[in-house]
């Protein structure tokens, strides 16, 4: 029941940094809007943060699609388990919230077992502080070859998961979730506020 517009928001944000830096075109049928809109200000983002490097890439698309948005007064917090995720929680545990954990990202798909334990370790805290609890499930990681990204960009001393993948790749994962529930906000833990030195 997703339109395609946004169901293809999981693949296109872990495809555009790709696209930006290797200065590739992207071309989709149908896009969403308010994804499309947000596109310049993520990358002005990425551009701030590598100064050095270009971000050329583009995307096309022969139609654009608007989906209002009805206030749910619902949100959602990316919950990994860790103190990061749960500080996240703590901090919005006021809000109508719902826990959602991405397998394939720390925890690989084959990981039976650590899929399990987490698994009842989150539906356990999910039961403890009231707000329901879902797992997405996705090769993000794996589509593509994130070392030969890795080598293209090590002499700046950069890894391609955390400089260029991490925060897009798994917020765009949520979208078809967002559409489905109507989420007003998803929060993702930052592990590092705005003055932290480095940043």
């Amino acid at each position: 029941d997703v339109p395609l517009c946004i169901a293809i928001i999981p693949a296109l944000s872990n495809l555009l940094p790709i696209a930006w830096l290797y200065n590739l075109k992207i071309v989709v049928p149908v896009i969403d809007k308010k994804f499309y809109d947000s596109i310049e200000n993520i990358k002005s983002g990425y551009k701030k943060m590598y100064p050095q490097l270009s971000f050329d890439g583009e995307i096309h698309f022969k139609k654009i699609e608007n989906y209002s948005h009805l206030s749910s007064k619902k949100n959602s917090v990316l919950f990994s388990g860790g103190v990061d995720a749960m500080t996240t929680m703590l901090r919005h545990n006021s809000e109508n919230i719902d826990l959602i954990t991405v397998f394939g990202a720390d925890i690989e798909l084959n990981d039976i077992r650590g899929i399990d334990t987490v698994n009842k370790q989150h539906l356990m805290v999910s039961k403890q502080f009231n707000h329901p609890y879902y797992s997405i499930y996705s090769n993000f990681r794996t589509f593509i070859n994130s070392n030969l990204l890795t080598n293209g960009y090590r002499k700046f001393g950069y890894e391609w998961w955390h400089e260029f993948q991490h925060g897009i790749g798994i917020l765009g994962l949520v979208a078809p979730m967002s559409y489905c529930f109507n989420y007003d906000i998803v929060y993702i833990a930052s592990s590092y506020h705005a003055s932290h030195k480095g940043m």
